[in-house]
C-alpha cells in the first residue's frame, strides 16, 4: 500500500523545490489539486514536471479539474503526462472564482482520452453518494487505472467490493495541531492524527492500492505525520 501525500504548492521555485524534494524523499508520491476551491494555484503540470526531474520512481498525480477546461486541452496534458511519466485523476471541480465555467467534459470521458494516449488515469468516488452508487460507478468505468475514495471511512472500507479496493485510494484529511482552525472551515470528515496510524492498518488490511493523506496545505503537519508513519 503506498502512502501519497497530498501537496499545496509553494509559490516561489527555489521553496517549491525544497517542498518538493522533502515530500518526495517522505512519502511514495505527490497528488498535486488544480485550482483547489477555484481559486487560482500553480499550474500542477509544471510541479509535476519539477518532482518528475527530483525523482524519476516516485509516484505523481495530477489531480484535475474539468470545470474550466475543454477537450483540446486533457488532449495535450495527456500526451505531456505520457511523456512525463505522470497520472492524472480527473474531478469536476467546484465552479471557478474567475472567468467562467466550461463544464464540457465528464471524468469518465476524461479518463477515456487519457487512455488512448496510454497515461494511467483515474476518476473520483464518495461515500457521499453510497456504497451503491460507488461500485456501479466505478464498474461503468472498468478502464480507470485508480479511484480515489472522497470522504473516505474506514468502517465502511472493507463493505466495497474487492476488485474496486484493489484499485482504490482513500482520501484522509487529517488534524493536526497545525491545521486544527482550518479543519473548522471545512464540512469534511476528518480524523486526528494520533489515530492515523490504526486508519492506515484498516486500509492495509483492505487492500487497498494506497491512501492520499492531506492536512489542507499545513506543510509542516505533513512532515510530523511522515514521521510517524
Amino acid at each position: 500500500m503506498k502512502i501519497l501525500a497530498e501537496i499545496h504548492p509553494k509559490k516561489k521555485l527555489e521553496k517549491l523545490s525544497l517542498q518538493l524534494e522533502d515530500l518526495l524523499s517522505s512519502f511514495d508520491g505527490i497528488d498535486i489539486p488544480d485550482s483547489p476551491m477555484g481559486f487560482p494555484s500553480p499550474l500542477p503540470i509544471s510541479v509535476a514536471i519539477l518532482a518528475r526531474r527530483i525523482s524519476e520512481q516516485k509516484e505523481i498525480i495530477i489531480n484535475q479539474r474539468l470545470a474550466d477546461v475543454n477537450e483540446l486541452y486533457v488532449r495535450s496534458l495527456s500526451i505531456t503526462s505520457r511523456i512525463m511519466n505522470l497520472r492524472i485523476a480527473f474531478t469536476r471541480g467546484d465552479p471557478p472564482k474567475f472567468g467562467k465555467e466550461i463544464g464540457c467534459l465528464k471524468s469518465e470521458d476524461a479518463v477515456r482520452i487519457s487512455k488512448e494516449q496510454g497515461v494511467s488515469a483515474g476518476i473520483m468516488l464518495s461515500f457521499n453518494k453510497g456504497l451503491i452508487e460507488m461500485e456501479r460507478r466505478a464498474r461503468s468505468l472498468p478502464e480507470a487505472d485508480f479511484y480515489f475514495l472522497l470522504r473516505a471511512d474506514s468502517n465502511k472500507i472493507l463493505q466495497i467490493d474487492k476488485e474496486i479496493l484493489k484499485k482504490s485510494i482513500p482520501y484522509i484529511i487529517v488534524r493536526t495541531e497545525g491545521n486544527s482552525e482550518i479543519i473548522k472551515e471545512i464540512s469534511q470528515p476528518f480524523i486526528d492524527e494520533s489515530d492515523l496510524v490504526d486508519h492506515l492498518a484498516v486500509y492495509k488490511r483492505a487492500g487497498v492500492m494506497g491512501v492520499l493523506i492531506s492536512t489542507l496545505g499545513h506543510n509542516g503537519s505533513l512532515f510530523k505525520l511522515a514521521k510517524r508513519i
